[in-house]
C-alpha cells in the first residue's frame, strides 16, 4: 500500500472515530454532582435529584463512600434542577462541600466555599474545603438546585473532532520503519513497554483531588480554562484569578505561548466518557506522548540506542506520569532528533527528504519554540549537526574548533553577566564569541562558494520556513486577539501588575524594589552573585532530584539508589561512546551534544539566578534526548558490558520508579 492511500486511510479512520466521539458525548451528561464528605467508616451516599415542572421524575443514584475524607462525584440528570437531596447510612459524616461541575470544571457553588489553591506552585498542600466547617449527616441534607441547566449539549462537534485528527497527524509524523530495525539490540525488547506500564500504573493510581506533583494543580487549573474555549484571554481577566491565586508567584500559564494547555484540554474533554475525571484525562495526554516517542523510535536501527537514557532515568519517567508542562516540549524535542536520526542513519543521507518531512519537521519546531525554553537547546544542536553534514564545511579540525568555541561561550556567558565580578569577566566570553563568529563566517562564505547545488536546500528551506511560520502564526493569531504581542512592553507591563496583585508579599515587584523580596527571588536582580548558587548547592540539588526525586522533592530515593543510577547512566555513555564508530555523514557528534548538554545545564542555573531559585532536576531533563541522539549516531551497541550495564541500570530505573515514586505517592493521606 502506498503511503498516500495509509494516509488517505488513516484520514477516513480519524474521522469515523471524531463522528463515533460525537455520538458517544450526545448522550454522556457531562455535569456531576461533586460532594466533599468526610466519613468515619466506609458506607454510601445517597442522590435523590427532582427537575424543576410538573411531572417531572426524581433521580437517584448511591455511590459507595470510604472512611476518610474525599470527594465524590454523584451523577446527574440533564434538565432544570429543582431540589437536591443527600443522605449517607452513616449519620456521623459531615459534608463540608457540594458544587456542580462540567467536564471536572467547578460550575456553580451550592454549600461551603471553593477551594484554596494558594501555595499549590510552590509545596504541596491539602487546599481541599475546611472540613471543620461540615454539615452533620445526622438528617437528610437538602439543596436548591436553582434551575442550574444540567441538559446542556456537551462539548461542540468541532472540539471532538480535531482529536482524533491530532493523533492521525502524529502518527503521519512517525518516521519511516526502517528494515533493519529489528536487527541487533534485540536484547532491550520490550523495555520501553514495561517503563510505559509503569507510568500508566502511576498516573492512573495517584490521586487527583489533591496535588501530589510538583505544579500539577496550577498546571490542570490553567488547562481547566480551555475545556470548552479556545481563544486564550486577556492577561488579568476575571476567568483567570483561580490560576492566579493558586501561585505564590500570581501568574497563570495561560500567560505564556505553551500550546500544550488547549491541546491536552480538548484531549480529555474528549476521553471524558471513558475516564470521568478531567485530572486522568489529562494525564493520559502526557501517557500518550511517551507511547510516540517510544513508537517513533521502534521504527528506527539505532532507535533503541536513543531511547537508551530515557529508560534509564526514572525521572524522565515520571514527566509523564502526572499533568504538567515539560512533556510535550520533551516529546517535541525526542520527535525531533528521532526524524534528524532517520534522516542521517538512511542509505542515501545526502538526498533531500520528502517535502512532507520537511513541513512536519518545521511544524514540530514552531511547537517546540512555543514551549518551554530549556527545550531550545535541542535545535541549536540539530543546527550544529545539519551544518557539519553540508560540503564544503569546516573540515574535522575546523568542527571540532567551532565545538570547543561554543561550549566556551556558554560556560563563560554566565560570568559576563555575573555584575559583581570585575570587568576582566568580559574577555573570555568575547574571545570565544568571536572564535565562533569567525568560523560561522567563513562556513558561510564556503557554503556560499558552492551555491551550484543550493536548490534542494532552498526547497528545504522554503518547507522548514513554511511548517515553522504556519504553526506559529496561529498561535500567534491566538495571542493577539485579547492581548498585545507577547514581545510588547504593554504586555510585561500587564503581567506585572497582575502578579503585584496576586503573588506571595515576598515575591512582588515591589517588594524587589524596596528590598524586602525573598532571598532565592532574583538573585540577580538583588545584586548577588553566581557564588550564590554554589554556597547554596544548586548543581548537587539539581543532580540528585533529576534521579530519582517524586512529589514536591519531598519522596527521594536513597543516596545509593540515586548515586547507583547516576553511575549506570555515566557507565552507559562511557562504553558506547569511548571508540565510538564514525558518523556516516558528520564529524564532532559527541563534542557537538556536549555543548548542547552544557546549555541545558547553564540555562537551568540562569534560571535560578535571575528567576527563582528552582534546583530541580527536572530543568535538565531535556539533555536525555541529546544523549540519545548522539548514541544512536555515533555508539556501540556491540559490547556485552553495555549490555550488562543497562540492564542494571534499567533494573533500578524501575525500583526507582516503582518502590520508591508510586509506592510512596500512593501511601500520601490527607
Amino acid at each position: 500500500m502506498s503511503a498516500l492511500r495509509r494516509a488517505a486511510g488513516g484520514l477516513a479512520a480519524a474521522l469515523l472515530v471524531g463522528l463515533l466521539l460525537v455520538f458517544v458525548h450526545q448522550r454522556i451528561n457531562p455535569h456531576r454532582l461533586e460532594v466533599w464528605i468526610d466519613s468515619p467508616s466506609n458506607g454510601s451516599l445517597r442522590l435523590e435529584a427532582r427537575c424543576q415542572g410538573e411531572g417531572a421524575s426524581v433521580f437517584r443514584h448511591r455511590e459507595s463512600i470510604q472512611a476518610r475524607y474525599q470527594r465524590v462525584r454523584l451523577p446527574l440528570p440533564g434538565c432544570r434542577l429543582g431540589e437536591l437531596s443527600l443522605r449517607s447510612d452513616k449519620a456521623e459524616g459531615r459534608i463540608a462541600a457540594v458544587l456542580i461541575s462540567r467536564y471536572g470544571v467547578p460550575q456553580q457553588q451550592l454549600l461551603g466555599e471553593k477551594r484554596t489553591l494558594g501555595g499549590e506552585a510552590f509545596l504541596r498542600l491539602d487546599s481541599r474545603p475546611d472540613r471543620a466547617q461540615g454539615v452533620d449527616l445526622a438528617s437528610p441534607l437538602t439543596l436548591a438546585g436553582e434551575g442550574r441547566d444540567t441538559g446542556v449539549a456537551g462539548a461542540g462537534a468541532l472540539q471532538l473532532m480535531l482529536v482524533p485528527l491530532l493523533v492521525w497527524v502524529a502518527a503521519l509524523v512517525l518516521p519511516r520503519r526502517d528494515q533493519e530495525a529489528d536487527g541487533p539490540a534485540s536484547f532491550m525488547k520490550g523495555w520501553g513497554a514495561v517503563a510505559i506500564l509503569a507510568v500508566v500504573t502511576m498516573a492512573w493510581l495517584v490521586r487527583t483531588d489533591v496535588s501530589l506533583s510538583p505544579d500539577e494543580g496550577l498546571h490542570v487549573t490553567t488547562a481547566h480554562y480551555h475545556f470548552e474555549r479556545w481563544i486564550k484571554p486577556a492577561i488579568g481577566a476575571v476567568e483567570l484569578e483561580p490560576a492566579y491565586r493558586s501561585s505564590i508567584y500570581g501568574v497563570s500559564y495561560l500567560s505564556a505561548t505553551d500550546p500544550v494547555y488547549v491541546i491536552a484540554a480538548k484531549f480529555a474533554v474528549a476521553a471524558w466518557p471513558l475516564l470521568q475525571d478531567d485530572v486522568l484525562g489529562l494525564r493520559l495526554f502526557n501517557v500518550l506522548l511517551l507511547v510516540w516517542v517510544f513508537a517513533a523510535a521502534a521504527r528506527l536501527r539505532y532507535g533503541v540506542m536513543f531511547t537508551l537514557p530515557l529508560l534509564l532515568m526514572p525521572q524522565a519517567w515520571y514527566l509523564f506520569a502526572y499533568f504538567n508542562g515539560d512533556a510535550l516540549p520533551y516529546a517535541l524535542s525526542a520527535m525531533l532528533c528521532v526524524l534528524a536520526l532517520a534522516h542521517w542513519t538512511r542509505a542515501t543521507p545526502h538526498d533531500a527528504p520528502s517535502a512532507a518531512r520537511v513541513l512536519a519537521f518545521g511544524g514540530l519546531v514552531g511547537m517546540l519554540l512555543l514551549s518551554k525554553q530549556n527545550y531550545w537547546p535541542c535545535t541549536v544542536l540539530l543546527a550544529m549537526l545539519w551544518m557539519s553534514t553540508c560540503r564544503p564545511g569546516l573540515g574535522a579540525s575546523g568542527w571540532r574548533w567551532f565545538c570547543v568555541a561554543s561550549a566556551g561561550l556558554v560556560v563563560t556567558l554566565p560570568l559576563a553577566l555575573d555584575g559583581t565580578l570585575p570587568p576582566v569577566r568580559l574577555a573570555p566570553a568575547a574571545a570565544c564569541l568571536l572564535a565562533v563568529l569567525g568560523l560561522l563566517c567563513t562556513w558561510i562564505l564556503r557554503q556560499w562558494r558552492a551555491r551550484e547545488g543550493w536548490m534542494a536546500r532552498r526547497w528545504m528551506a522554503g518547507g522548514l520556513a513554511l511548517g515553522l511560520c504556519g504553526v506559529i502564526g496561529v498561535k500567534m493569531a491566538d495571542e493577539l486577539a485579547n492581548n498585545p504581542a507577547p514581545w510588547a512592553a504593554e504586555r510585561a507591563a500587564t503581567a506585572l501588575a497582575v502578579q503585584e496583585k496576586y503573588a506571595d508579599k515576598s515575591m512582588r515587584p515591589s517588594a524587589l524594589a524596596e528590598g524586602g523580596a525573598n532571598s532565592r527571588y532574583r538573585m540577580r536582580s538583588q545584586g548577588k552573585g553566581l557564588i550564590e548558587l554554589k554556597e547554596r548547592g544548586w548543581l548537587q540539588q539539581s543532580m540528585r532530584t533529576a534521579f530519582g526525586s517524586y512529589g514536591y522533592l519531598d519522596i527521594e530515593s536513597p543516596a545509593p539508589l540515586v548515586h547507583a543510577l547516576q553511575a549506570a547512566l555515566l557507565a552507559v555513555l562511557v562504553l558506547a561512546l569511548w571508540q565510538a564508530r564514525p558518523a556516516p555523514v558528520m564529524t564532532s557528534v559527541r563534542m557537538a551534544v556536549l555543548v548542547g548538554v552544557a546549555s541545558v545545564f547553564v540555562a537551568s542555573a540562569l534560571f535560578s539566578w535571575t528567576g527563582d531559585y528552582q534546583p530541580q532536576g527536572r530543568y535538565l531533563l531535556s539533555v536525555v534526548p541529546m544523549l540519545g541522539l548522539g548514541l544512536a549516531l555515533v555508539g556501540r551497541e556491540d559490547r556485552s558490558a553495555l549490555r550488562v550495564v543497562a540492564t542494571l541500570g534499567f533494573l533500578l530505573a524501575l525500583v526507582s520508579f516503582v518502590g520508591v515514586g508510586t509506592a510512596g505517592l500512593v501511601r500520601v493521606t490527607y
